[in-house]
């Protein structure tokens, strides 16, 4: 677990990114090509994630308001640009009106709270936005600051989160995540009882195998998405890592 397993940015700047990264989505929308096809996800198009995404959005208010359910694809109407920036709308308003520290159903144990979907639907439409500008050929960042703290946010809730659905992570030794473009570091050490240890920057000790890049490359490697990484050490240990306990 790192540090700061609830999020290292306050709610009010989470939805700051998330305001910037819903209206870029709904302008890449608007620009199309609708059909293009997403590379993480070759069975979508930029539709599908406006339909994907939209679905999310209606399902976050739901949640906040009567808890868990089922999420499904939404279903689009009209224009797809407007049909998302509503409901996108919608729930940007209802988290920015909501007490961040009001009760309500989450994905992560001991987080049970509104400002834990102002993070998630932070990255939720980050990650997608960047999706709707690889699909048309164009070369997406990540915010710095935010690329971290999902850096983070994978660590301390899906990797736990997989393992306990019966896929842990696949890592033999110890690995380290290194961001070339601040300071921070993570070391990964294998846990045979569960997820693997995580360690921060104080950790220098060398690792079996090293996957550096920007905080931006690094978050969409772990995503499976298009980026320039580099992998030292064994590689054996990183690549299966890679390659198993987190999908698009």
């Amino acid at each position: 677990m790192t540090d700061l397993p609830y999020g290292s940015l306050a709610p009010a700047e989470y939805l700051v990114h998330l305001r910037r990264d819903i209206d870029d989505l709904t302008s890449a929308l608007r620009e199309g090509p609708l059909d293009a096809q997403i590379p993480a996800c070759p069975d979508w198009t930029v539709r599908d994630l406006a339909a994907h995404l939209g679905g999310v959005h209606e399902y976050v208010c739901k949640v906040i308001a009567t808890g868990p359910g089922r999420r499904q694809h939404g279903t689009i109407s009209g224009d797809v640009a407007d049909w998302y920036a509503a409901r996108a709308d919608t729930m940007l308003r209802l988290l920015a009106d909501l007490d961040p520290d009001q009760q309500c159903w989450t994905h992560q144990q001991g987080n049970e709270r509104v400002a834990y979907w102002c993070r998630r639907q932070a990255h939720e439409v980050a990650m997608h936005r960047a999706d709707a500008r690889f699909a048309v050929g164009e070369k997406p960042v990540y915010d710095a600051d935010l690329a971290v703290d999902g850096i983070g946010e994978m660590l301390d809730l899906w990797m736990p989160r997989l393992s306990a659905q019966g896929h842990p992570p696949t890592l033999t030794a110890t690995l380290r995540l290194r961001r070339i473009d601040g300071p921070n570091s993570w070391l990964l050490i294998p846990d045979p009882t569960g997820p693997p240890q995580t360690m921060g920057p104080t950790h220098a000790e060398p690792a079996t195998a090293e996957i550096s890049g920007t905080a931006s490359e690094l978050l969409f490697r772990l995503w499976n998405r298009p980026a320039d990484v580099l992998i030292g050490g064994d590689r054996d240990v990183a690549e299966p890592f890679l390659a198993h306990w987190i999908s698009p």
